[in-house]
Formats: C-alpha cells, structure tokens, sequence
C-alpha cells in the first residue's frame, strides 16, 4: 500500500504599512543606508517538521530604491542576477524554530553558505558594482504570541539576535510583515510550539 505524506503548509506573506527598509551606517559611520521595498512574496516557504521551515524556499521583494541621508539615489537601484532593477531574490532558504525568552523565535539563513543575496548596482553606484547581504537574520511574532492559534501572525526582525551585514557595515531589518497559511491550508489557524502545528481540519 502507498503511503502518501501529508502537504506540508505553505506560507504567503505581505509587508505592513510602507513596506520594509534595510538599514545599515556605511563608510565607517558617516553614512546611513537604506533599501526601502514595498512588497514581499514567499516562494516555496512551508512548515517543516520539528519547528523547521523546509529549506529550498526564497523570498523576492520589489519596489526597492536605495537611499543616503534620507536622499534617495537613482545610481543605486539595486537588483539581484536575472531581475529586473529594483527586484531582489534571496538565494535558497532554510528557517528552524529556536526557543527565546518568553516567547519562540525563526532564525531564517541562506541554506548553504551566509550570503542572502548578491545585489548587483549601476556603475555609477558609490557601494561599488556588486555588494551583499551576509549574517543571520531572526524574527518574533510582535505581539509575543507566536505559541497561540491565529491564522495571521504579524512578525518583525529580533534585534538581539540579529546579525547581519550590508557593504561596510551591521545592518538591521525594520518594518513588519503578515504571515499566513496559504493554499489548500489557507485561513486555518496556525501556531508554534515544540513543533508547528497548524490545524488541517479546524477553520474560524
């Protein structure tokens, strides 16, 4: 007899109020930099077993510019290989649920090295031609309720745990994003705990 595996969840995200920015002090403090982006989309992201998220999945944004000193710079709109200016896809993911404080956490890394993306920026760009986005970067449920049943959880950077880096400096992530179960699991109520437990059967 054929035993089938279970459809692991997938999840589908959207960015809160005007998006997200990437912010980082380059050349040794004077400047600060910012990749503001105004949209999210998961690619191949599901709940794995044991409080992991199934490594292969991406993440693109678009509607990125680039500022310095809250000007922003046209020489700098950065994309990475194959998209078009201003879109940026990671390179393969892989997320695992980590206890923290009150609260458990996602730690999301590149899957095979610690570079999240290679960008590449015009020639005129003062970051140089090719730049990227190395380190560790680790979220929370803002409301701190990342154990209860919901069927969106609203997440944000965990700045203490976070480490990453953009061109010459540390870099953090800010704003918000939605997650949700997407697909045949779509508006069920999810949560975290030892492991992920969605509810396949129980919607409302």
């Amino acid at each position: 007899m054929k035993v089938t595996k279970a459809l692991l969840p997938v999840l589908e995200s959207s960015l809160e109020k005007e998006g997200v920015v990437l912010t980082a002090s380059v050349f040794e403090g004077a400047v600060l930099a910012e990749l503001r982006c105004t949209k999210i989309e998961l690619s191949g992201i599901h709940l794995g077993e044991k409080g992991s998220l199934s490594a292969g999945g991406k993440v693109k944004v678009t509607g990125c510019t680039t500022w310095f000193n809250e000007e922003e710079s046209p020489e700098c709109i950065l994309h990475s290989s194959g998209q078009p200016a201003g879109t940026i896809v990671t390179n393969k993911l892989k997320g695992l649920l980590l206890e923290y404080k009150e609260d458990p956490v996602v730690e999301l890394t590149p899957e095979s090295s610690t570079t999240y993306v290679s960008l590449i920026a015009g020639s005129e760009c003062v970051l140089g031609e090719e730049l990227a986005i190395d380190g560790k970067l680790v979220f929370k449920d803002c409301e701190a309720l990342g154990t209860s049943l919901l069927v969106t959880h609203l997440i944000e950077e965990e700045a203490e745990l976070t480490e990453l880096s953009f061109f010459d400096g540390s870099a953090h992530l800010e704003g918000s994003a939605t997650v949700a179960l997407a697909g045949e699991h779509k508006a069920l109520k999810w949560g975290a705990g030892e492991l992920w437990f969605p509810l396949p059967n129980r919607h409302g």
